[in-house]
């Protein structure tokens, strides 16, 4: 289970127990209880800020500052040390409505839960790192605490945690260790950079950037919110409230949502050259970067800016099979927004594995055609070089009879 999905249940468990107390008040006693909306109000606030806007969230945090609401007057009775006897059949209609409401968001929040996929057990290491900055000034690692921070960098590598010959990962795979190390230590100089569309969050493509890292990738993925580049240009931008107002946009008033991204390959390109910069991979990297459909544009303006930095670049757009194109690998990481779209809940993590499949064979083959690039031009060196020789023999012969 993920971490914001137990924090909701948490949440919808407090409120509960908020509700369900007016079926067993028996005697005269203080109503200590009547102090749990509070916690459940403020841990609603924190998940939203931390997690971000989601329809889950925001039902949740909307629910608890109405339990909340119901039981001030229940509240100041207890700090004033008062007890009760009886609930006023107001109070307990509205509890058992609440009540109903809870045990509703409970049973979708069960249905359209995320599927979980964990970085450790497909031997992956997982970190993140916060920046400071902007895109015209740049943006340096935040080493001293209480900074707010304007992009965030998660970075996947594959980290064997044991030494088994095989090993059972997330995707319901089995990797044969002896056969695909010497693979993986190859592929690990190759440095893939990500980032999301608009609409969607690092997060949402997470089983995907893990199972590109398991396949022996070195994976950064890179959410910014500067202010120096805004999507809309209001209150829409803040970090937690982006993705979900793009997303509304998308859904139901698209032609609006096309303006807000319209020329979003310049926007794509600063984000991709700030991104290069920020990672201070090896020179003997191939860098390759990758993106959804809409950023497909920028590729060709950063590879112009950053000719030597960057050596590829991949639209999973272009990906056969492809059904949620711009949103991510939803059926998995948002099962919601993916019953809206039409796809139901995949257990099986088959997309994130799809896509992850389509950027390893797409960088295989340029590898390979790099390869067989080279290994042309050394024969072709080789033969400029003996017929450089030959001349030169041919040339002392000459000259020894003259």
């Amino acid at each position: 289970m993920t971490d914001q999905f137990i924090s909701e249940l948490l949440v919808l468990f407090l409120l509960a127990i908020t509700c369900v107390r007016i079926f067993f008040q028996e005697h005269v006693k203080t109503d200590a209880i009547a102090a749990v909306p509070i916690v459940a109000l403020i841990i609603s606030v924190i998940i939203l800020f931390t997690f971000g806007f989601s329809f889950f969230t925001m039902a949740i945090l909307v629910l608890s500052f109405f339990v909340f609401i119901w039981n001030i007057r229940a509240f100041l009775r207890l700090k004033e040390n008062l007890v009760i006897d009886h609930y006023g059949p107001w109070f307990i209609f509205v509890s058992v409505l609440n009540l109903i409401l809870i045990l509703a968001i409970f049973v979708s929040l069960l249905l359209f839960r995320p599927v979980f996929t964990s970085a450790r057990k497909s031997n992956v290491a997982e970190s993140v790192t916060r920046y400071e900055g902007s895109f015209s000034k740049g943006f340096e690692q935040i080493t001293k605490p209480f900074h707010l921070s304007s992009a965030k960098v998660w970075k996947y590598e594959y980290s064997p945690l044991d030494k088994d010959n095989y090993e059972k990962n997330s995707f319901n795979s089995t990797v044969d260790e002896k056969t695909s190390n010497v693979d993986k230590a190859d592929k690990n100089k190759c440095t893939i950079l990500f980032i999301s569309d608009v609409c969607s969050t690092p997060k949402t493509y997470k089983p995907f950037l893990i199972k590109l890292a398991q396949n022996g990738y070195t994976v950064y993925a890179v959410d910014f919110y500067s202010k120096d580049m805004p999507w809309f240009g209001n209150l829409f931008d803040k970090y937690y409230i982006r993705c979900f107002a793009c997303a509304m946009q998308k859904l139901f008033n698209s032609e609006e949502y096309e303006k807000v991204i319209s020329s979003n390959e310049f926007k794509y390109a600063k984000e991709y050259e700030a991104f290069v910069k920020m990672i201070n991979h090896s020179a003997e990297d191939t860098v390759v970067l990758v993106g959804e459909n809409s950023a497909k544009k920028s590729f060709e303006i950063v590879s112009k800016k950053m000719s030597g930095l960057v050596d590829y670049s991949i639209s999973l757009g272009d990906a056969e099979g492809y059904t949620t194109k711009g949103w991510g690998p939803v059926e998995q990481t948002n099962p919601l927004l993916a019953k809206k779209l039409g796809y139901n809940r995949d257990s099986s993590s088959y997309m994130s594995a799809h896509l992850a499949n389509y950027v390893k064979d797409s960088v295989e083959q340029y590898l390979a055609i790099q390869k067989n690039f080279l290994q042309q031009s050394e024969i072709q060196h080789l033969v400029q070089k003996d017929v450089v020789q030959q001349n030169a023999v041919q040339q002392n012969k000459v000259e020894e009879k003259k």
